[in-house]
């Protein structure tokens, strides 16, 4: 009869084999994993548990790599891995992936699929991505340990600061003989049920990477901060020279595609106000809804229009269907907006044109993409003081006041 031990042993074996490719394969001179990129926010301290980060990590892009490269050939070995991602821009949603992005792998996303990677900040959209790993930019920096819920009798210990994942750690007592296999966990940190206990300090730490490589390093005490070893990897010499990435195009100063300005019939400008039976638009001045075919507002109210826009009434019939009136407006960071040139684009808040067209923008302006990131501004809560130069074409709701002609049919 088959003990549930050896049922636990061949559970994770099939996991690994069904990881397919080691952790050691995915360190390439060329973009060889490819999935979806997200964006989910980020926390303070994920999966891997590696909290605070180490110092060369603060300036890469957290992570939460997807759940078959995260185990990789042990539980949590792609934890602490550090990537290289490039995207093209091509997907959809608000927030492009473009260009070459350095990231750490902080955390896990058990719904990505294989090759994909969730972005552990503030964005919008799913797009294309390829991307290798790479040696971490540890620099002098050597690697640093921490212990959890440990004590003389138990070991629980994380390596941090690795150039390239640790695949085994190997524990030899002072007051024993021999080195013991420590065992890695699901996040991020080893255990050892061999080791001689007590532990008499120092301890000696030999620990091996994907690669093969050895080397051995000295723990003086137990601390719940990271303590400082001497030791670090060389790393892996297939990943130690990563190819530049593509150059995404369009160039940093973009010359749009000159579009032909309509010129709007002058009109009085009315109130934006409620009216039934009224053709009402979205747009930056009236003459800007009247010309574009641009988000409806059926009830009057400039919340439903995007940010920077106002609800009119009053216009042209528009020959294309009017998308509907948003809920809300989200607040991203854009980097393809309205402007008079890409510089006055770049450097203003303007209106976002997320069809990259022209006909987005107010008469005047085109659409650039590539721009520094900015916040769109909460959209109006009152409507524009503009008066109306006509007056209003609603019939009056009083009753005319010319007595009747005829005598009423009641008797007296």
């Amino acid at each position: 009869m088959v003990s549930k031990v050896s049922l636990a042993v061949l559970f994770t074996l099939f996991l690994s084999l069904c990881a397919g490719d080691s952790t050691l394969s995915l360190y390439t001179q060329s973009y060889t994993s490819s999935g979806d990129g997200t964006y989910y926010g980020g926390t303070s301290n994920g999966h891997c548990s590696i909290n605070p980060i180490p110092n060369f990590a603060k300036g890469l892009v957290p992570v939460a790599m997807n759940k078959i490269d995260y185990i990789g050939d042990d539980k949590s070995l792609g934890c602490g891995m550090c990537v290289e991602i490039y995207g093209s821009g091509a997907g959809s949603g608000a927030n492009p992936i473009t260009g070459v992005y350095q990231a750490y792998v902080t955390d896990e996303c058990p719904e990505c699929a294989k090759g994909s990677i969730d972005f552990g900040v503030s964005g919008d959209g799913r797009w294309g991505i390829t991307w290798k790993a790479v040696n971490c930019p540890v620099g002098t920096e050597k690697f640093s340990y921490v212990w959890q819920g440990a004590n003389p009798y138990y070991v629980k210990i994380q390596v941090r600061a690795a150039k390239v994942p640790v695949k085994t750690l190997e524990i030899q007592n002072s007051g024993g003989s021999g080195f013991k296999t420590a065992v890695r966990t699901n996040d991020n940190f080893f255990e050892c049920q061999s080791c001689t206990y007590p532990l008499v300090f120092p301890i000696t730490l030999r620990l091996t990477s994907i690669s093969g490589e050895v080397v051995t390093d000295t723990v003086g005490s137990i601390s719940t901060t990271p303590l400082a070893g001497t030791a670090q990897f060389a790393g892996v010499s297939s990943g130690s020279t990563p190819t530049p990435a593509p150059t995404p195009t369009p160039t940093p100063t973009p010359t749009p595609t000159p579009t032909p300005t309509p010129t709007p019939t002058p009109t009085p400008t009315p109130t934006p106000t409620t009216t039934t039976g009224s053709i009402q638009r979205c747009g930056t001045s009236w003459q800007n809804a009247n010309t574009l075919c641009s988000t409806a507002c059926p009830s009057g109210k400039d919340a439903e229009c995007p940010s920077g826009q106002s609800c009119f009434r009053d216009l042209s019939p528009c020959s294309s269907t009017l998308p509907p009136a948003p809920n809300s407006v989200k607040r991203v960071a854009s980097t393809i907006r309205c402007g008079t040139t890409w510089s006055a684009a770049s450097s203003e808040c303007g209106i976002v044109c997320p069809s990259e067209t022209d006909a987005e923008c107010p008469v005047g302006q085109h659409c650039f993409r590539d721009l520094a990131p900015c916040y769109p501004t909460t959209p109006p809560t009152t409507p524009p003081t503009t008066p109306p130069t006509t007056p209003p074409t609603t019939p009056p709701t009083t009753p005319p006041t010319t007595p009747p002609t005829t005598p009423p049919t009641t008797p007296p």
